[in-house]
């Protein structure tokens, strides 16, 4: 369970006396029933990743739901790495870059530059992006 520690600070109660309270509270931010769905989540990021970026990533890895679990708990959602790694994958595929289609990588701390960046159809218009009507390039390949 992920938890975020809060620590309360001075405050002026109704007799307009000061308080200090140092106590620390505890915020859980995953109930149970939600470790199903950070494991869902590792499982269809990492798949997805492998599938556009041709890599063989396990989902297992406690270094890759590590990443995952940083980003999910600053607020970010299943489709923003989707956006991230098909930003990236457009970009660097077949290219030197392409080394760097990896967890560490795409969901590290450059994650939410990433996620903001422009992709192919954004940068340079539907010429170079998909076809509405068939999902494919201009040029025939799918991107």
């Amino acid at each position: 369970m992920l938890r975020l520690r809060r620590f309360s600070t001075a405050y002026e109660n109704e007799s307009g006396t000061h308080t200090d309270s140092n106590t620390e509270q505890i915020i859980p931010l995953l109930k149970d029933n939600s470790t199903k769905d950070i494991n869902n989540i590792y499982n269809s990021v990492i798949k997805y990743l492998n599938k556009k970026a041709n890599t063989n990533y396990r989902a297992t890895t406690p270094k890759n739901q590590q990443l995952i679990r940083a980003r999910v708990s600053e607020g970010f959602k299943e489709e923003d790495f989707y956006k991230v790694i098909d930003n990236k994958v457009s970009q660097w595929l077949g290219t030197e870059m392409s080394r760097y289609l990896r967890p560490a990588t795409l969901f590290g701390t450059k994650f939410e530059g990433y996620l903001n960046e422009k992709g192919v159809e954004e940068r340079y218009g539907e010429a170079y992006g998909k076809s509405k009507e068939s999902g494919k390039s201009k040029f025939g390949i799918t991107v």
